[in-house]
């Protein structure tokens, strides 16, 4: 007898990436709502004095070139970094949520078919019983 995963087993593999979509909306909304705020607030005042007193000292002949810097290139830059920022986290939490969520799967997975985890995970990889499995996925491992 072939290993195979009910409607149920199914719902939850849906529901996993669906659930892993609906998690992204909150980043895009964070990023939207962290870059208008930033726009305006003293933070990014600080930042870009920070940052262009680091570019002069760092290259000191940059006034002597002619070359200016706007308060309205540091908040664009500023902003920018920010932005960068919030992608880099957003990156990390998506991965770290799929491999979460895809352990807690697989571990319910092995729970419910006896407690073989490789044999879930090679059921998982199998199609969810549209087709046999061969193998380790066969109650028992063998």
């Amino acid at each position: 007898m072939y290993l195979t995963l009910s409607w149920v087993d199914r719902l939850g593999f849906h529901f996993f990436f669906s659930f892993h979509h609906f998690l992204l909306l909150p980043n895009f909304v964070f990023a939207f709502v962290l870059n208008l705020w930033c726009f305006s607030s003293r933070l990014v005042q600080v930042l870009g004095r920070l940052l262009l007193s680091l570019l002069i000292h760092r290259f000191p002949l940059l006034p002597l070139l002619g070359f200016s810097l706007r308060l309205q290139h540091i908040y664009s830059l500023c902003s920018l970094l920010l932005i960068v920022f919030i992608w880099l986290v957003h990156l990390a939490w998506s991965v770290f949520v799929r491999l979460i969520f895809c352990f807690l799967f697989v571990s319910i997975l092995a729970l419910v078919g006896g407690g073989d985890f490789v044999n879930s995970l090679h059921a998982l990889c199998c199609g969810y019983g549209r087709r046999p499995c061969v193998g380790r996925a066969r109650p028992g491992g063998l």
